[in-house]
């Protein structure tokens, strides 16, 4: 009886608009059968007025209290892509990116989700952070100007392993910056000189490999006398350098 008469005091406060009491006199009775429903009731109508009023965080934990009722899932994921774009709006690439990742499908979030992470992106490049920068360009190519932007990244890199005198990174760096400024010749500059290296090492197979890498770069098919038959017996040197009288 006692269940009964909390309930009927909840529907009475629910009849007058009192949500939060309805809500907390409905508690008392949730084993009385129809209280269930009254308190879902109560949780929904104030999470709509919320959504109305335009607070939308309260709005989604009401909605999501309630999963399953009436139209509350569709109005949480309605709510979720607002705040997302909302996110995408201030500034707050990162976040929107995760809220658009976890909506999927749900409306245009697949494009809001590239626009965000391309934006995130140019933001890490032009705040230094190569590496991750490329890595978001590299997995959103050919979206917009991805490609270029990833190519600038990468021939910054170079530039960076360039000044600890890090060839290899920065040979790898250059080649994967593509056309962007003097990247392919810098990578044919920095190839060389570990060419070279492998000549004063009296490695020849070494640098017979980095100099076929680079068959179009000028001082590739230089003559090297004390190389020349070791080239040759590699045969793994570029055609236009067999040619070339020793001096």
């Amino acid at each position: 009886l006692s269940y009964e008469c909390s309930y009927m005091l909840a529907l009475a406060e629910y009849e007058l608009g009192n949500y939060t009491q309805a809500c907390l006199l409905v508690e008392d009775a949730l084993s009385y059968e129809p209280a269930a429903e009254l308190m879902q009731e109560c949780t929904y109508l104030p999470a709509v007025a919320l959504q109305q009023e335009g607070d939308l965080n309260n709005a989604l934990l009401l909605f999501e209290s309630i999963a399953g009722y009436r139209d509350a899932d569709d109005r949480a994921q309605s709510i979720r892509y607002m705040l997302a774009v909302s996110m995408l709006d201030n500034g707050n690439y990162a976040g929107a990116i995760t809220a658009f990742e976890a909506l999927g499908e749900y409306e245009g979030s697949p494009e809001k989700l590239k626009r965000a992470q391309y934006t995130y992106a140019q933001q890490l490049l032009d705040g230094g952070d190569y590496i991750a920068a490329s890595e978001l360009f590299i997995t959103l190519s050919p979206y917009e100007q991805s490609d270029a932007h990833y190519q600038k990244a990468q021939y910054m890199l170079g530039q960076e392993a360039l000044k600890i005198n890090d060839l290899n990174a920065a040979s790898a760096y250059f080649y994967n910056a593509g056309s962007h400024q003097d990247a392919k010749k810098l990578y044919g500059s920095i190839i060389f000189t570990m060419a070279e290296d492998a000549i004063a090492q009296e490695n020849f197979e070494l640098a017979a490999g980095y100099l076929s890498l680079i068959p179009d770069y000028d001082n590739a098919v230089r003559p090297i006398k004390s190389t020349k038959i070791a080239f040759e017996e590699f045969e793994i040197l570029p055609d236009e350098l067999i040619d070339i009288e020793v001096v």
